[in-house]
């Protein structure tokens, strides 16, 4: 990875079965684990921080179809590119869906099966379609 990435850290493990489109526009840090069947698709750009873990079959997805014509199909308007940025230290729960344009805070958790619209502040665990608050990451 550290050939095709834009940016690829120290002690990154990348497992089997991970489909990664557009890698010159990604930056991993170090101490990133990406579990089988994730699919990152990073044309609008992907960065991840330090200490991160993408749970298997997480989705992140840095593009989006614009529909706003519509006197146009879908399919033939334009695509909009938006970066994702995983900040450090943020675990990610299997099959969640990060969107274009999203940033996910320091410490944050984002349970399994959920669905990021919208930027996560720092060291909140947030779950559901779409996300919500679930609690707040406090020092014991």
């Amino acid at each position: 990875m550290k050939s095709l990435a834009k940016k690829c850290g120290d002690n990154v493990s990348i497992h089997p079965n991970v489909f990664i489109f557009s890698p010159e526009k990604m930056c991993i840090g170090d101490n990133v684990s990406i579990h089988p069947m994730c699919y990152l698709e990073a044309a609008g750009e992907i960065e991840i921080g330090d200490n991160v873990s993408l749970a298997h079959a997480t989705s992140i997805i840095s593009t989006t179809h614009n529909y706003i014509d519509l006197k146009t199909i879908i399919k033939d308007q334009k695509i909009s590119y938006n970066k994702v940025i995983i900040e450090e230290n943020v675990w990610i729960g299997t099959k969640a869906t990060i969107l274009n344009g999203v940033i996910v805070g320091n410490g944050s958790i984002i349970g399994a099966h959920s669905l990021v619209n919208r930027n996560i502040e720092p060291g909140l665990i947030v779950g559901g379609i779409p996300v919500k608050v679930l609690k707040k990451r406090e020092q014991e």
